[in-house]
């Protein structure tokens, strides 16, 4: 055993994760972490990245309550070789906020994330991915948990940080704007929102193209505002289009396409309810 295969094996857990061969990667990580079992080396910072590619092959299995105590374990080793203020740290608390919301537990996300916010906001700076990142994923917890309010300046915080890192457009932008705009939505500013969703559509479609996953999300939630709103004119096209996009990218049987169609079936059913009652209406005069 040589602890560069250990490192071998990590960037092929990496690759794998990427690639959503989950179960390849999980292997890759667990030789990984044998050998540094082997090696005697299980507390060095090389053992710490074989146990976060490990923590996030079972993550993405569903199997949260195995991955979380290795990242703890993960983040000990780091606190350990490189202090509390390590900006990897950021990346690890965030991804345990991450697994915690998963599986339930937003009180302790929450504090997790936070944590990680604090801890970016100090060594990363105001103008860094990382710190627009961890603020990124507070404001969707505190959306889950109903803080509207909180999830909103968080969203904004975001974005400012994410405008000084990259400049006015970048795709990162874009989805936190269409969060930010879900919230609006939410807090009952439609006409913010709306103004919102549609920039994000726009920097989407520049930026990455048309015919993207995010594209279709933003179409979507678009198309849902309209029909809350009450314009289902306007809204069918929205949800058609988004519809085209999810077939073309995960096929007939997916279930994003689905959830899709079942939205655009609700809105041809109320619509056909409004003729049906204007009809009856019409035939009673």
């Amino acid at each position: 055993v040589h602890p560069g295969v250990a490192a071998c094996l990590d960037s092929l857990t990496t690759v794998y994760l990427q690639r959503d061969e989950i179960a390849k990667a999980e292997a890759a990580a667990r030789r990984a972490l044998a050998i540094h079992r082997a090696l005697g080396s299980e507390n060095d910072p090389a053992s710490a990245e074989s146990l976060n590619g490990l923590a996030m092959a079972l993550f993405a299995k569903g199997d949260f309550a195995a991955a979380e105590p290795l990242l703890q374990e993960s983040l000990r080793i780091r606190r350990q070789h490189f202090g509390r203020d390590d900006p990897q740290n950021v990346t690890i608390l965030s991804k345990l906020g991450g697994l915690r919301r998963q599986r339930g537990d937003l009180a302790s996300a929450e504090s997790a994330y936070r944590e990680a916010v604090s801890l970016a906001r100090r060594v990363c700076g105001p103008a860094h991915p990382k710190t627009a990142h961890v603020l990124g994923n507070l404001a969707v917890l505190l959306t889950q948990r109903g803080d509207l309010a909180g999830a909103e300046a968080t969203y904004r915080e975001a974005l400012a940080v994410a405008h000084r890192a990259f400049g006015e457009e970048h795709p990162s932008i874009a989805l936190k704007l269409g969060n930010l705009a879900s919230v609006l939505v939410d807090r009952g500013r439609w006409v913010e929102a709306e103004s919102m969703y549609r920039q994000a559509l726009a920097m989407e479609r520049k930026l990455v193209g048309s015919g993207g996953a995010h594209e279709a999300v933003i179409l979507n939630n678009l198309a849902d505002l309209q029909a809350l709103k009450g314009d289902r004119g306007a809204a069918r096209p929205l949800y058609e289009e988004a519809l085209r996009i999810v077939r073309k990218l995960y096929g007939e049987e997916h279930f994003r396409v689905a959830d899709q169609l079942a939205n655009l079936a609700r809105l041809l059913t109320d619509q056909s309810e409004l003729i049906d009652v204007a009809q009856n209406s019409e035939h009673r005069d």
